[in-house]
C-alpha cells in the first residue's frame, strides 16, 4: 500500500464546512515506475526545448502556486545545461520533487495517443483529388472575449461580419457552401484522411512529384469539438470496441455515401497553413515523440516535466515514462488526462490510434 503525503490540502468552508478534495499528493520518486538514468536521459532533449520557452518567462507559470516560478525553471534549465548527462536523474531527485495529480472524484483518468498524419495531396485540382483542404479565410475574424470583459480573460470569439452585424462563422456542414473551393491550400485524395488530419492539427503531405510538404494549425471556425466515435456508436453503426482510429477509418471509408453526416457531426472545422517547422505544439516548441504530451493546461502549466504510468494499449506493455507538458488539445479535460505524441508515420499511427487506457499522472516541480 503507498504511503499517503499531502502537499496541499485547500481548507476553507464549502457549504455546511465540508472541506473540498485534495489536489495534489508528494511521492517519492521511488514510486515513479521506471524512474531510471535512461529514463531522464530519453526525455532531456524535450526538456531542453521547454526551456527555450521558460527563458522568455516571468512570475509563476499557473495559478496553482505549486508549479513554481519561471525564475526557478530557468535556473533548473542554466543546470541542466552544465550537467554531464549520466548525472541528470540526480539532478532531477535534488531540484524537484513528484506530485500526484489527483483525479476528481468520480473522475475516469484517460491517456490517448495523436500522431503526425501522412497523406496524398496536391496544390492543383485533379482526378483523384478533390477534397479541399483549407487555408485561414480572409472574413474571418477572432476576438479576445476578455478585452471587453474581464471574467471572460482567455476565452475567443469567432465570427465574420454580415450586413452591420457579427454572425458565428459557419460550422462543418455549411462550411463548403460558404467558402465554394475558395482559399484551398491543397486537395486531398481522401474525406477520411482530410477529416482526422483535422483531428491531429497537423501533417505531412505527398505531392504527387514526391515532393513532401508541412502544414499546420492555422485557426478554427469557433464551433466546438465533437468526438465522431460517441456519435457512431450512439447510432449503432459501431460497438464500443470498434471506435478506436483504425476501426472508424475502416467504416468512414467502407459507407463514403454515410460519411458526410458523420463528418458533420462535428462541427469544428480547423483551417491550415503551410509551413517549414517541425510539428509543433501548444507551447511553440517541436514535438518529441514518445516525450511531449498534450494536457489540461487549466490543471497543468505548459513546458514542465510530468511523469506518465498507463498501458500502451497497441503492444500491452507498461507505459512508464517522463514526458514534457508541451501541448493541448480540444478533448483533452481533465485533472488526469492527457493525450501522447507518438510521432510520424503509420507506425505512429497505429500506436496512437489504439491508444485509451487509464493511468496516473505526476508532475515534477520545485523544491
Amino acid at each position: 500500500m503507498k504511503t499517503f503525503f499531502p502537499l496541499l490540502v485547500l481548507v476553507f468552508l464549502v457549504g455546511c464546512g465540508e472541506q473540498p478534495p485534495e489536489k495534489f499528493a508528494e511521492r517519492p520518486f521511488a514510486d515513479l515506475p521506471n524512474w531510471t538514468a535512461e529514463t531522464v536521459r530519453t526525455a532531456a532533449p524535450a526538456f531542453l526545448k521547454s526551456c527555450d520557452v521558460f527563458q522568455k518567462k516571468k512570475g509563476n507559470l499557473h495559478a496553482e502556486k505549486i508549479f513554481g516560478t519561471a525564475e526557478q525553471w530557468q535556473a533548473l534549465c542554466d543546470d541542466l545545461r552544465h550537467t554531464d548527462i549520466d548525472d541528470l536523474k540526480q539532478l532531477f531527485e535534488r531540484r524537484l520533487k513528484v506530485i500526484e495529480i489527483l483525479p476528481e472524484e468520480g473522475e475516469k483518468t484517460l491517456f490517448t495517443g495523436y500522431y503526425t498524419p501522412e497523406i496524398k495531396g496536391s496544390f492543383e485540382r485533379r482526378p483523384g483529388y478533390n477534397v479541399p483542404l483549407y487555408r485561414k479565410p480572409q472574413d474571418l475574424l477572432t476576438a479576445d472575449l476578455g478585452a471587453f470583459f474581464p471574467d471572460l480573460k482567455g476565452q475567443q470569439l469567432v465570427a465574420r461580419v454580415e450586413g452591420q452585424k457579427i454572425v458565428p462563422y459557419p460550422a462543418r456542414a455549411q462550411l463548403q457552401q460558404h467558402l465554394k473551393n475558395r482559399h484551398v491550400l491543397l486537395w486531398l485524395k481522401n474525406p477520411a484522411d482530410a477529416f482526422f488530419l483535422h483531428i491531429q492539427g497537423s501533417g505531412r503531405v505527398q505531392l504527387p512529384n514526391g515532393k513532401t510538404v508541412r502544414v499546420g494549425y492555422a485557426g478554427n471556425n469557433g464551433h466546438p469539438y465533437t468526438a465522431i466515435g460517441k456519435v457512431m456508436i450512439q447510432k449503432g453503426l459501431i460497438t464500443r470496441e470498434e471506435a478506436t482510429l483504425p476501426g472508424l477509418k475502416k467504416w468512414l471509408k467502407d459507407n463514403p455515401k454515410k460519411s458526410a453526416d458523420i463528418y458533420n457531426a462535428n462541427a469544428r472545422y480547423i483551417f491550415f497553413a503551410l509551413t517549414e517547422k517541425q510539428e509543433t505544439g501548444a507551447l511553440g516548441v517541436p514535438l518529441t515523440s514518445g516525450a511531449s504530451l498534450a494536457v489540461d493546461r487549466s490543471v497543468l502549466p505548459l513546458g514542465i516535466p510530468v511523469f506518465v504510468s498507463t498501458t500502451e494499449d497497441a503492444t500491452g506493455k507498461p507505459f512508464n515514462r517522463l514526458m514534457m507538458a508541451q501541448d493541448v488539445g480540444s478533448a483533452i479535460k481533465g485533472r488526469v488526462r492527457g493525450d501522447i505524441y507518438f510521432g510520424v508515420g503509420v507506425s505512429a499511427e497505429e500506436k496512437a490510434g489504439e491508444q485509451r487506457s487509464g493511468g496516473q499522472l505526476f508532475a515534477l516541480v520545485p523544491r
